[in-house]
C-alpha cells in the first residue's frame, strides 16, 4: 500500500526517486522538488482492467510557477 502525498493508493510502489533539477545536479534556491516512480497495480485492478497509467501530484497551482517549497509527483504503473 503506497501512502504519500498523494493520499493511500492501493498499489505497491517499486521505486520512487528525485528528478528534474535536483536529480541533474543543476538545482538552484528556486528549484522545486520532483520525483517520479514506478508502482505495481493490485491484482484486483489490473483483473478489472482499470489501471491507472500515471497518478500525478502537486503542490503547486495551474495557474503559477513552482515555488521552491512545491512538490511534484509522477507515479506510473508497469
Amino acid at each position: 500500500m503506497f501512502e504519500g502525498m498523494m493520499g493511500e493508493k492501493d498499489m505497491d510502489l517499486i521505486v520512487k526517486m528525485k528528478f528534474g533539477s535536483h536529480l541533474y545536479g543543476t538545482a538552484t534556491d528556486a528549484s522545486d522538488i520532483d520525483y517520479k516512480g514506478i508502482y505495481l497495480p493490485s491484482r484486483r485492478d489490473i483483473l478489472l482492467n482499470r489501471v491507472q497509467k500515471c497518478y500525478n501530484f502537486t503542490t503547486g497551482g495551474d495557474q503559477k510557477k513552482n515555488s521552491p517549497d512545491d512538490i511534484d509527483e509522477e507515479i506510473y504503473s508497469t
